[in-house]
């Protein structure tokens, strides 16, 4: 190793599945680290040398995986339960449902160590987040920062995190997407910096999560800087051609969700496919259409895959199903490198997007394109507890609807309409779009990535 690489900061960057390889790899923040005179380290459950051929800049990689004991893994699915400090509302109340239905027992093991006193409950997570494995690598590194995507969120990031602050190692976080702090549980310990998309996210961070105001900052979302120039991915003609789509036609996109999320949302992709065939003469609509049904990534692969034979019998000349490009290897849902840039493009030039209330809503606003959110549950109405309008009592899904930058349907009649006045009149909600943008994610001015380098070469005061 060269002299200059060994008095280098050293950076070891936490990836545990595929999308925090996205966060960081391909975003340009990693690249920004080694610019600015840092060694980063990745640990990941990947193979060693793996990252060399991302880049042959001053990084390194290191297999690295859990083997959880039977009673550590049954402790990490209640976690979320155990240690949540507020009232018990929309994700985590759901949580406390599936789980009373599903497992009593280990329902039971949680409510009874919720009745222990607050103080005993984080010292027994101080002690069951221990991992000897995981002391050895801080060891063996030595780095100057820990940089994960989740503040402990993840049983594996919490191990890291608490062995990582009782060494006086500094850590930050690239917060990895807009719901954690509703929805996975509590942060325990608290990192040294917590960098967050937008003001709603510190808001969560500061009011459920009780990190100091002067821990907490805001950089943006660094994947979204795609959506910055859209102009990049092509002309109408030029990138429906790539697609194989009309460009003499709008465009819906509907991005899917995997079914545990939306039991029922085939019924609506269905029920969009024929009107869109229906539209051909201009009949049911003011003029012929086309859909793109994007999938989840969740769904090609993982434990949430499912048979998508039924989304593929839908195609014809004007109704087309676009598959992520997925990895299958040791870390979970990671994202062929090529696929990155193909949604950027794919919303690029649509007309109206279509969606469950996922991170696909912001992508969309993000891309500037009129959004809609399915509330209801295609042909047959569900159970209140998988019922897509539980989703409406989520704390992140309220600051997305208080913007009013996109539009809820309760019944196909509700998506008909929303459909056709957004493609008559495609300024409607810009205001709230411009809103929605401003409070969850920042800005989508492409520096994102670089503000977030910016932050963590201050903290290894490169910069």
């Amino acid at each position: 190793m060269v002299p200059e690489l060994q008095k280098a900061p050293k950076v070891l960057l936490a990836i545990s599945q595929g999308f925090q390889e996205r966060l960081f790899l391909r975003t340009g923040i990693v690249d920004f680290l080694t610019g600015s005179g840092a060694r980063v380290i990745i640990a990941s459950p990947n193979e060693d040398g793996r990252y060399k051929a991302y880049s042959g800049r001053n990084i390194d990689n290191m297999h690295f995986s859990l083997q959880l004991t039977r009673i550590v893994n049954l402790y990490a699915n209640i976690r979320r339960l155990v240690l949540w400090k507020h009232n018990m509302e929309g994700a985590i109340l759901n949580i406390k449902s599936n789980l009373s239905n599903k497992r009593p027992k280990l329902y039971t093991f949680a409510v009874a160590l919720r009745k222990l006193p607050w103080k005993i409950r984080l010292i027994i997570d101080g002690y069951v987040t221990r991992s000897k494995k995981t002391r050895d690598l801080l060891d063996m590194v030595k780095p100057d920062l820990v940089v994960m995507a989740s503040p402990g969120l993840h049983f594996i990031e919490a191990v890291l995190l608490n062995e990582s602050v009782r060494k006086g190692i500094k850590v930050a976080v690239v917060g990895q997407s807009w719901d954690n702090f509703s929805t996975k549980g509590y942060v325990t310990p608290k990192p040294d910096l917590m960098i967050c998309w937008g003001e709603k996210m510190r808001d969560e961070a500061i009011i459920l999560q009780d990190f100091k105001p002067e821990k907490v900052t805001i950089c943006g979302a660094p994947h979204f800087d795609v959506y910055h120039d859209l102009g990049k991915y092509g002309t109408r003609n030029e990138v429906f051609k790539k697609l194989g789509l009309d460009p003499n036609r709008p465009l819906i996109v509907y991005g899917t969700s995997p079914k545990v999320h939306g039991e029922n949302e085939f019924d609506v992709v269905k029920r969009v496919s024929e009107w869109v065939r229906n539209s051909k003469d201009g009949g049911l609509f003011d003029m012929p259409l086309q859909l793109l049904v994007r999938l989840h990534p969740q769904q090609i692969i993982g434990y949430y895959s499912e048979d998508l034979n039924k989304y593929y019998e839908l195609e014809d000349e004007h109704v087309k199903v676009d598959i992520p490009k997925m990895i299958n290897g040791e870390l979970a849902l990671q994202i062929d490198e090529s696929d990155y840039l193909r949604l950027p493009m794919l919303l690029s030039h649509a007309s109206v997007v279509i969606n469950g209330f996922s991170t696909f809503a912001l992508d969309a606003v993000a891309s500037g394109v009129p959004t809609i959110c399915v509330a209801f549950d295609g042909d047959n109405s569900l159970d209140p507890k998988s019922s897509m309008r539980r989703y409406l009592d989520y704390i992140h899904i309220k600051g997305l609807l208080s913007s009013k930058g996109v539009r809820v349907v309760n019944n196909y009649d509700e998506l008909y309409k929303a459909i056709n006045d957004y493609l008559t009149y495609p300024e409607l909600d810009l205001e709230g779009r411009k809103e929605l943008l401003r409070t969850q994610v920042y800005k989508v001015d492409g520096k994102s990535a670089e503000r977030i380098g910016t932050t963590l070469s201050n903290m290894l005061s490169l910069t």
